[in-house]
């Protein structure tokens, strides 16, 4: 890309950081200031399986050293992902539940098979490279009509050391967005008007 104008030059694997062409890569980048690293990632779906790979670059945007900069891990169900938080030893993603029919694997626009199931949504915690920690799916309660296109948003996230908490900070409307509709960026234009709605 393009510093100045932001126009692509063509395609990139990311110095060999992306094995093949067709290997999924998602735009999401999470930055840690501690290790001084990029996290992103890229997803498989299936149905029933997808497979989530994570990509550690160090200061010089090389892949780091450790498992050659990249990790998979397979999560139930056909994770759909849009964000993703990083603590010291985990990347954290709670994709909302999906549905996906049989047409999934046969259909030219597999994203007309899907839909917004019912129940928890599953927050996957993959640890990442150098981490002794396991990884582990955990149940999670939520209103979907309070996710932004069925995802969460994250803006922070951090381990508590002396309790060995994560603790996550999301992004979420106050009211659904299948009720009334959203303000318009800009979502308010002075101190004032900010003052009053929050």
């Amino acid at each position: 890309m393009d510093a100045i104008s932001l126009q692509t030059e063509g395609k990139s694997l990311l110095g060999g950081a992306i094995k093949k062409d067709e290997r999924p890569f998602g735009s999401k980048m999470v930055f840690d200031s501690v290790q001084n690293r990029a996290l992103f990632y890229g997803v498989e779906h299936g149905s029933k399986l997808s497979e989530i790979t994570i990509y550690e670059f160090d200061d010089k945007f090389r892949l780091v050293n450790d498992k050659a900069g990249r990790y998979s891990a397979d999560v139930k169900g056909c994770a759909i992902i849009n964000d993703m938080a990083a603590t010291e030893n985990y990347c954290i993603f709670v994709p909302p539940p999906i549905s996906a029919g049989l047409q999934f694997i046969v259909n030219r626009d597999p994203g007309k098979c899907l839909s917004l199931g019912e129940g928890s949504s599953l927050m996957h915690l993959i640890p990442r490279m150098g981490s002794n920690k396991p990884q582990a799916t955990l149940n999670i309660p939520m209103d979907a009509d309070f996710m932004i296109d069925g995802n969460l948003l994250f803006c922070n996230s951090f381990e508590n050391q002396e309790t060995g908490e994560i603790i996550i900070d999301v992004v979420r409307p106050e009211t659904p967005p299948s009720g009334d509709a959203l303000p318009t960026y800009p979502w308010v234009d002075t101190v004032e008007k900010y003052q009053a709605g929050a």
